[in-house]
């Protein structure tokens, strides 16, 4: 008896040594591997995302919806075939168990970037990170008739249109760095990504003349742009969301007027009433 009752408990190890063991030859005689890292979809492809690489993922059986029940950042485990090595690799999978929620800030930043770049989409979203990222610029246009402009990406500073030779009211100007990151911050506490493309801070208001802020700010290989075109004239608005759209706006014109570069521009040609 007691012989048997050693056996049965040795029997199920053999058993499960056998079943693990049939299963690894199998996957090494396929190329098959087991990996674990967090999901993406980008550019409508989902992507397993480890160790810094985008791998994008195509679906190796029947079952429908193997990628369903995923969120951007979800971190999960994959049984897959070989890795084809190209940018972003590329791999057929045959299960996927999610192991923990995740966010897309999950996703490094710089992977992220890249894929926006090369046209592999992902979120829709704006992503602005707590620290400045490198490819962090903006653009914005504001004021009235003649409207002012600044990008910092090529550095034009535009004072005015409106003028008998609008060249000579234009001049090249680089940030300092200082001042950059200063803005960084209040685009990112401004929140672009809840803004509609066209936007108005003040419907019940109008004014003559009236006003243009068009605001874009580009990260990560991805774009936003927030346009307040023939607005009141008025960096004051009676809703909280409004308020902060203005005073981004005006905060950053301020910087920029504020610059040796603009007061070494010539005087405005025409003024308005």
């Amino acid at each position: 008896m007691k012989h048997k009752k050693w056996m049965i408990p040795l029997c199920a190890v053999l058993v499960l040594f056998l079943l693990v063991g049939g299963s690894v030859l199998y996957m090494t005689s396929r190329s098959m591997g087991i990996s674990a890292g967090r999901y993406l979809m980008a550019g409508g492809n989902p992507m397993l995302i480890m160790d810094g690489s985008p791998i994008r993922m195509s679906v190796r059986t029947d079952a429908d919806g193997l990628f369903d029940n995923l969120s951007d950042g979800d971190r999960i485990l994959v049984l897959h075939d070989g890795i084809a090595e190209s940018y972003p690799g590329q791999t057929g999978v045959y299960a996927v168990i999610k192991l923990q929620d995740g966010t897309v800030g999950d996703v490094s930043y710089d992977v992220r970037a890249v894929l926006n770049r090369l046209g592999w989409k992902t979120e829709v979203n704006l992503i602005l990170p707590e620290s400045m990222p490198e490819d962090f610029s903006f653009a914005l246009r504001w004021g009235v008739y003649g409207i002012s402009s600044y990008d910092s990406r090529s550095g034009k500073l535009v004072k005015t249109g409106d003028a008998t030779r609008p060249q000579d009211y234009i001049t090249e100007y680089t940030l300092p760095a200082d001042q950059l990151e200063r803005i960084y911050s209040y685009i990112r506490a401004m929140d672009v990504n809840t803004y509609p493309a066209e936007y108005n801070p003040n419907k019940d208001l109008a004014s003559c003349p009236p006003m243009t802020l068009i605001l874009t700010v580009r990260a990560g290989g991805a774009e936003r742009t927030v346009k307040a075109e023939d607005i009141s004239l008025s960096y004051t608005s009676d809703n909280d969301k409004g308020q902060t759209f203005l005073s981004t706006c005006q905060a950053i014109s301020q910087i920029l007027t504020d610059s040796e570069e603009w007061k070494a521009l010539p005087d405005y040609e025409f003024l308005y009433d």
